[in-house]
């Protein structure tokens, strides 16, 4: 799948973006692994994705109830996404300089997003109630049907701008709420176990991922994801834990090798 990838990227690395219908069949990236029903929709059309499938400029990637997927990009972005979620891939130019961009919208549901190889200013994620800037981060991100947004910052840091214009940056062990108004709350230290509808969302994603993991024959091949790590706690029976300090809890390798601060 790296090697498909790669041969994704260089495909990808000679083409600028545009919106226009000769580009929307563009493969931007490839689902490394998909439960249930997900499917990938166009204005034109809609297809039932799976596992290794290509995922293409501007689709809509929706996953039903007890459904979840793994996609990962040509730059190496990971991205988890939970039951009963929309994700628009609004925007994607694969470019190591200024120019590289990647434009997300999560309209509901929730998503785990790792960052790719891009400059960091390349990535963005919006939501109906807030606009999202990351620092080399991996995060999970929960919306409600009403807008309401749900941020917690597993690593590195995120600056999240509420629709009223209001900022807040929030670090590794950190959450943020940001109402249907688009306020967002002060930053604060996450809990370890967080109740309510929103968390649930992400709770629900990683367990139906762990489920997958551990009735998967080739799971083994996806242990380069670091937005699986989670999943794989619950699948080997361990709790997962947010660290509240510079010692982690736990750790993971990234794809450089090099550990991630805490899981």
């Amino acid at each position: 799948m790296r090697r498909y990838l790669d041969i994704l990227a260089l495909g990808f690395a000679a083409l600028t973006l545009w919106s226009s219908p000769a580009t929307a069949e563009i493969p931007i990236g490839a689902a490394r692994l998909v439960v249930a029903d997900v499917s990938a929709k166009t204005a034109l059309a809609s297809r039932r994705l799976s596992t290794a499938d290509e995922v293409r400029y501007q689709e809509l990637i929706a996953t039903a109830r007890s459904s979840a997927a793994v996609i990962q990009f040509v730059d190496g972005t990971e991205l988890a996404i939970g039951e009963q979620a929309q994700v628009r891939l609004d925007e994607f130019v694969f470019d190591p300089g200024p120019a590289g961009r990647l434009d997300l919208s999560l309209e509901f549901g929730a998503l785990r997003f790792s960052t790719g190889s891009m400059a960091k200013p390349a990535y963005k994620i919006s939501t109906p109630s807030a606009t999202l800037a990351v620092r080399g981060t991996e995060f999970d991100l929960a919306v409600d049907v009403d807008g309401a947004t749900y941020l917690v910052v597993r690593h590195g840091a995120a600056e999240i701008r509420g629709s009223n214009g209001e900022s807040r940056q929030v670090t590794a062990g950190q959450t943020v709420t940001v109402s249907t108004a688009g306020v967002p709350t002060q930053p604060r230290l996450a809990a370890v176990a967080p109740v309510g509808a929103l968390p649930g969302k992400i709770a629900a994603m990683d367990a139906a991922l762990a489920h997958a993991l551990a009735a998967a024959a080739s799971a083994n091949n996806l242990d380069d994801l670091s937005v699986l790590s989670k999943a794989r706690s619950l699948r080997n029976g361990m709790r997962p834990d947010l660290g509240r300090s510079g010692k982690p809890d736990g750790s993971l390798k990234d794809k450089k090798g090099d550990k991630k601060g805490p899981l």
